[in-house]
């Protein structure tokens, strides 16, 4: 048998506090780092993030892009999904995650299973 633990995105607080556009500038030295975070709701479960990175150092300035997409479970889907697959959900928290991880959103979630010998 095996334990897992795994985070995701809850879709229950995905879908009350929908991805927005978001800035944060960070300075430190000389130098200012900027991050653009544009996300929407792409499919019924499916987030996707762009993220516009700038880094300005005197008069030089670096830029990156990237994309990432997340997606998100409804709880009492994924706890159906995992027990027909053959795995017991022995908790699912959506409280405790944001504590460690310091967080301000209400998205995050983590689960623990166990292999119950089926698969």
């Amino acid at each position: 048998k095996s334990i897992v633990l795994f985070d995701f995105w809850s879709g229950e607080a995905v879908k009350n506090n929908r991805p927005k556009t978001s800035k944060k500038k960070f300075e430190f030295k000389d130098c200012l780092l900027t991050k653009k975070s544009i996300g929407e709701i792409t499919e019924k479960d499916l987030v996707k993030v762009d993220i516009d990175i700038k880094l300005q150092k005197k008069n030089e300035i670096y830029s990156d892009k990237e994309t990432h997409y997340i997606r998100f479970y409804f709880l009492d889907y994924l706890e159906k999904f995992l027990s027909k697959i053959g795995y017991e959900v022995i908790f699912i928290d959506t409280r405790k995650i944001r504590q460690i991880m310091n967080s301000k959103s209400n998205w995050e979630a983590m689960c623990l299973i166990r292999n119950n010998g089926k698969n």
